[in-house]
């Protein structure tokens, strides 16, 4: 298993309309995809104008065979839907051990 996280800076004022179009634009599309495992979206209390996004994939393989232009599109659209495309500031990966 692994773990795609990403920190984005989402105004507070603005992360209603983010998620509503994330999970409809980007959940949507990765759902689309062998090896996507879910998502979690968290809100960092002390951090209000940021989200973290938790994404799980059954492998590296399958996560990293989602073609670029897919990805390309995906943030096209996200951007339509908001009027702006939203920071990530900070990306990790992580594999589970055991």
């Amino acid at each position: 298993m692994v773990t795609e996280w990403l920190r984005l800076a989402v105004p507070r004022d603005r992360q209603d309309d983010y998620l509503f179009h994330d999970r409809a634009i980007w959940t949507a599309e990765l759902a689309r995809w062998p090896g996507y495992a879910g998502k979690e979206v968290w809100h960092e209390p002390d951090d209000p104008d940021h989200l973290v996004l938790i994404i799980r994939w059954h492998s590296l393989r399958q996560w990293k065979a989602i073609p670029e232009p897919v990805l390309i599109e995906t943030d096209r659209k996200m951007e339509a839907a908001l009027g702006v495309l939203y920071p990530i500031v900070e990306s990790r990966t992580f594999h589970t051990v055991g």
